[in-house]
């Protein structure tokens, strides 16, 4: 049996410099790591590493996506906080014996940081796991403000997550409902698009002649937003029941 299958998987020099680095990781994130927090200052990079990646891929795994997920508000390169893994890790790249490492260390990546397909952290990127509010302000073409109320609203995001641009959260799970908010308007585009004022388009609302979404946000200021396939149905509709004008 095998003392550490994790470590015994790969070569001696490779495990000898992913303890060195993962304990240069730990190091810098001590704050989070509480095993780190009580081990002698003086020790090593290598012995630091080693302590926790002896306990297997799965306690690796776990202890880098707390880190990655508690550190990404701190750091506008979302690598950042990995360092100095990537680096080590892309200078090392062709060579078949880190392969497993690089497979690992990216997956977790793009599974805790917003990164995107092509951005790179020790290869590209292959799909977005994750959405900071500001690349998903960017993919939608919301503002980060409509962003976090409407994930607020989902409980994607807690209530008491501040404006922040690097709050990051599930891509897939906020999907849908970012989709929806893509395809309506707000009352002044709305009234922009058809030519009317705002007070106007709102009587026509409330008289239900063009229908209202998301309308209702408790106990908070009513908020309309208006399909942008329901408005351009509206306009079709006037335009057909529009008289054309008689020259005398």
């Amino acid at each position: 049996e095998k003392a550490y299958p994790f470590l015994d998987e790969l070569e001696a020099y490779v495990v000898a410099d992913l303890c060195i680095h993962f304990g240069r990781f730990l190091r810098r994130h001590r704050s989070v790591v509480s095993e780190e927090n009580e081990l002698p200052q003086e020790r090593e990079d290598g012995e630091l590493g080693f302590q926790s990646v002896k306990l297997g891929e799965e306690h690796l795994s776990e202890l880098v996506s707390t880190i990655l997920r508690d550190k990404a508000l701190e750091f506008r390169d979302v690598r950042v906080p990995l360092a100095p893994i990537p680096l080590w890790l892309r200078r090392n790249k062709t060579a078949p014996e880190f392969a497993t490492l690089i497979e690992l260390f990216q997956e977790l990546a793009e599974k805790n940081s917003p990164l995107g397909p092509g951005q790179i952290c020790i290869v590209p990127a292959q799909k977005r796991y994750r959405h900071s509010v500001r690349s998903a302000s960017l993919e939608y073409g919301l503002t980060q403000k409509r962003v976090i109320e409407l994930l607020k609203n989902a409980e994607i995001i807690p209530p008491s997550c501040g404006y922040k641009s690097k709050t990051s959260f599930d891509a897939e799970l906020a999907k849908p409902i970012l989709q929806a908010a893509q395809e309506t308007l707000s009352l002044t585009e709305a009234a922009a698009i058809v030519g009317l004022s705002g007070p106007r388009l709102h009587d026509i609302i409330e008289a239900e002649l063009l229908r209202r979404v998301e309308g209702n946000r408790g106990d908070r200021r009513p908020y309309t937003r208006i399909r942008r396939d329901d408005l351009l149905d509206f306009q079709n509709r006037l335009f057909q029941n529009a008289q054309p004008m008689r020259h005398p």
